[in-house]
């Protein structure tokens, strides 16, 4: 059973979800990436006039990129997809909390809502194939026994980060993600691929990864906070509740608390810091 709190959430959220809200008409995208949601009760030669729910905007004609009609459908879907998340949200910290049963409930629901939500999707086993979601493992698929992942050696590491960096670079951001997963095979605990992987997706557009990823590197022992605050490729994420959490403190790196473990997890010095800054890739 949900703890109280967590209850709350859910049933503000699924109302919210609900809720009928007719007032937004039309999307405006514009040429920057901005974009605004209201009516249109003006349109002249050069500019319109949109009224929000925070007032009238004027926009010039020439900053617009197009303008898209929001529908009761369109609306609708994305306010499954927000509910999809916050279940997904809820599934990651009962994932926290070892309620193992409820996190598993919570995922199925995600993707009933949102059939295409990848960080619940995975979570629960499938994988992309033909643009399609499928199991990873089946039943009429004998399982094949897991070969000893190669370890890969200091100079085989620095090379394959210089290898992703340039990808990334070179804005080839799913390319870099694939050397970094490498990385991990070796190095499941190496912070600054989790980190790049995190900017890597958020460029993507894809959150819930790129939030997994930030969690991990902090949980892995990543601990400039302030770096994490101001990335300008970690921009899309700032408004989401994990973010906060991360950059607020309460994301804690996993080994913390272990009396075998106390050196490991002191705080960095500042020539530890420098040598972080200088793996990164946006430091």
């Amino acid at each position: 059973m949900l703890e109280g709190n967590v209850m709350r959430i859910f049933v503000s959220v699924l109302m919210l979800v609900l809720c009928v809200v007719a007032f937004a008409q039309e999307k405006v995208v514009m040429k920057n990436g901005d974009i605004y949601e209201g009516k249109i009760v003006k349109k002249t030669d050069k500019d319109i006039t949109l009224k929000t729910k925070y007032g009238d905007m004027v926009i010039p004609l020439e900053d617009i990129k197009t303008i898209e009609k929001v529908t009761e459908d369109t609306e609708y879907l994305e306010r499954c997809k927000k509910l999809a998340e916050e279940h997904y949200r809820l599934a990651l910290w009962c994932k926290e909390q070892k309620k193992e049963k409820e996190a598993l409930e919570h995922l199925r629901i995600a993707i009933k809502l949102n059939p295409d939500h990848e960080g619940a999707r995975k979570l629960l086993g499938f994988v992309k194939k033909d643009g399609k979601w499928v199991k990873e493992k089946t039943e009429e698929t004998p399982e094949k026994p897991v070969e000893p992942q190669k370890k890969l050696t200091k100079e085989e590491l620095e090379a394959a980060h210089r290898k992703a960096l340039g990808l990334l670079f070179g804005n080839k951001f799913e390319e870099a993600i694939k050397i970094y997963e490498e990385i991990l095979k070796s190095e499941p605990d190496d912070y600054i691929a989790h980190y790049n992987i995190a900017c890597a997706y958020a460029r993507l557009g894809k959150k819930e990864l790129a939030l997994e990823h930030l969690r991990k590197s902090v949980e892995c022992g990543f601990s400039d906070l302030e770096k994490i605050k101001d990335d300008p490729d970690l921009e899309s994420l700032r408004e989401t509740e994990e973010f906060k959490r991360i950059v607020s403190g309460e994301v804690k790196p996993k080994k913390e608390g272990n009396e075998d473990n106390k050196e490991e997890n002191k705080e960095p010095t500042d020539e530890e810091k420098k040598q972080m800054k200088k793996k990164a890739r946006f430091f």
